[in-house]
Formats: C-alpha cells, structure tokens, sequence
C-alpha cells in the first residue's frame, strides 16, 4: 500500500507539471482526479476517419486467412493477456466444443504470443484461428473488421480503445 501511494503520488506530481492534460473519456479523467490531480482535464475521445471498404483488400483477406463463409469474430490489439484475450479464447473454445462454425482473427503482436498460441493449441481452436501479426495495412484491417460479424475487445484497462470506432466505421458490431 505504501509503495502504490508513492507510485500515485510521483504519477500525479508529474501531471500537475503539465501545461495540459488529456483523457480519452470522461472515465479516464475521473480516476486521474481521483488520485488527487487538480488540475484541469480535456477529454479528448479517439476518433476514426470515416472510410469505404476496399473490395479487393476484402478479396485479399478472405484468401489470405482462408475465411470462407463462417461467421468470423475478431481481435486487433496487443497480443497481450491484459487484453483479457483469454475471454475470447475461452468463449471459442466453448463454441467449438458445441459443434459451432466460426473463425477466430487475432491480428497484432505482443509479449504474450508464443503464450496465446499455446492456449489455442490448449483449447483446441488451431484449426479456426488466425494470428496475423501487425497489420500495417488499414484497408486490409478495414477488411478484416468489415468481415467480422462482431469484433471482441474484453481489455479490461482500456477505457476508449480506438479500434471499436475503427470496426464500427466499418459496420461491425463490438462486444
């Protein structure tokens, strides 16, 4: 507890010497004042340009990741267990051992990798997922996103994550 007071303290000492200060969200700008910051905070939300899906980068992706005609679910962040992927793992997990069709797209890169495709293989789901690494590329990200039947994002920190806005641009639906 001492050590997360000074911790808290050093944070919030560092903000007060800022001539400004943003927040993603309204939530994020209340824990930072709750910390005991008492400065002003300017809620600055991500935004997502407004974009038209590519058709061939659509063509590409489907060819790419080989994702035919079952429904597909998907991930873009950190390879990370603070993203809770864990979640999306074991919901898919659930879903196949109850017979249902579906691809599982995990695009990004992180710490936890070689860890996540052990918990694929542990659950049985080599067979329905991807991991595509980082994508550079925003129309074949539009692409994936626009695939998705519903993009999944459980991170449990992230307060305004900007790739739900960059699958809603693109139409899908984020749990």
């Amino acid at each position: 507890e001492t050590l997360a007071k000074w911790g808290t303290k050093i944070v919030v000492n560092y903000f007060e010497r800022c001539d400004e200060v943003w927040a993603v969200g309204s939530s994020a700008a209340d824990v930072l004042k709750g910390y005991g910051y008492t400065g002003d905070v300017k809620v600055m939300p991500n935004g997502a340009t407004i974009r038209s899906l590519d058709e061939a980068a659509a063509a590409e992706v489907s060819r790419r990741w080989q994702l035919g005609d079952d429904p597909m679910f998907l991930f873009v962040g950190q390879m990370n267990w603070k993203k809770n992927i864990a979640t999306v793992l074991d919901a898919c997990a659930m879903l196949a051992r109850e017979g249902k069709r579906f691809r599982l797209i995990l695009a990004g890169q992180g710490q936890d990798e070689k860890e996540i495709q052990e918990k694929i293989e542990a659950n049985g789901l080599r067979h329905l997922t991807a991991m595509t690494g980082h994508i550079t590329d925003t129309r074949l990200l539009d692409a994936l996103y626009a695939k998705a039947c519903l993009f999944t994002f459980p991170s449990l920190y992230d307060t305004s994550a900007l790739v739900v806005r960059e699958a809603a641009v693109m139409g899908t639906a984020s749990v």
